[in-house]
């Protein structure tokens, strides 16, 4: 569930507010710009426990009662976690963006993939230049390098009930170096944050293009020919302008890929970016 914590801004209500449980323990975990509001709860079960202390209950047993209550949820809030946010923010293109650009996606397939002949896919654009500021702000994602071998720049394809697919473009979240990054931020903070847990946060663009499936046309032949754990060329491509014209791939600009993702829609989950960005 997004709750509105600024204008225009929503946020998971679990990045604010959760309870995880250790054991049939429940431990509550909160995030530090509700520090105060805890801290004043804690205040005012303590005032309310005092306050009992000095009225006369008759029956002991309910005496004990409430007594036990106002302790358990004492403990509860006591044992309360604190988190503070890091947040990673990936390059901002120096270009404008223009989601009307990415029109299709072009293929060039060898007739049998093998290690000399290899597939190449990738978005084909309106405009010549677009495409290759495209690709170059990619490129920035993977240090300017044009061999992924890291998977830093995911791939995606998602299969869609309706006899269309859809193409996900974005940064690989679970990337190694960001651990780095997270790591060193913590330490920054260990002072000042003391006692506190690291929320990890990661900001990034994500491109998407939903578009019809047959077998008669080559994303068909692509997922047929080209294994999802295999090197591939991720290119750009120019869409033709004039009738008769074929689609120009921009090899110099490619970037050579060992792996995609294959999933069907009924496989995406919460947990997956491609949940958040549905045709």
């Amino acid at each position: 569930m997004k709750i509105k914590i600024r204008n225009r801004f929503k946020v998971e209500l679990n990045t604010l507010l959760r309870i995880e449980f250790k054991g049939i323990v429940p431990k509550l975990i909160v995030h530090e710009r509700f520090e105060k509001h805890i801290k004043w709860i804690i205040r005012i079960i303590t005032l309310i426990g005092i306050a009992t202390s000095v009225i006369t209950i008759d029956k002991w047993y309910l005496a004990l009662s409430l007594a036990t209550l106002i302790l358990i949820i004492g403990q509860f809030f006591e044992r309360t976690a604190f988190e503070y946010t890091t947040m990673v923010l990936m390059p901002i293109p120096d270009f404008a963006i223009d989601y009307s650009q990415w029109k299709t996606n072009g293929f060039m397939l060898p007739h049998v993939v093998s290690e000399e002949d290899r597939c190449y896919m990738g978005p084909s654009f309106k405009d010549r230049d677009y495409a290759i500021s495209f690709f170059n702000y990619l490129k920035k994602w993977n240090w300017d390098r044009d061999i992924d071998d890291e998977n830093i720049i995911v791939v995606s394809i998602v299969m869609e009930p309706d006899s269309r697919y859809t193409t996900y473009i974005y940064s690989n979240p679970g990337r190694k170096s960001l651990d780095t990054i997270f790591h060193k931020e913590e330490q920054n903070n260990k002072l000042s944050k003391y006692g506190k847990r690291q929320q990890k946060l990661f900001m990034q663009m994500i491109f998407c293009k939903t578009l019809d499936y047959r077998e008669d046309y080559f994303i068909h032949q692509f997922l047929t020919k080209q294994s999802p754990n295999g090197k591939f060329y991720f290119i750009p491509s120019v869409v033709p302008k004039n009738p008769g014209e074929v689609v120009e791939l921009l090899y110099e600009h490619g970037i050579v890929k060992y792996q995609y993702k294959l999933r069907q829609r009924s496989e995406i989950n919460k947990n997956d970016i491609e949940y958040y960005l549905k045709p």
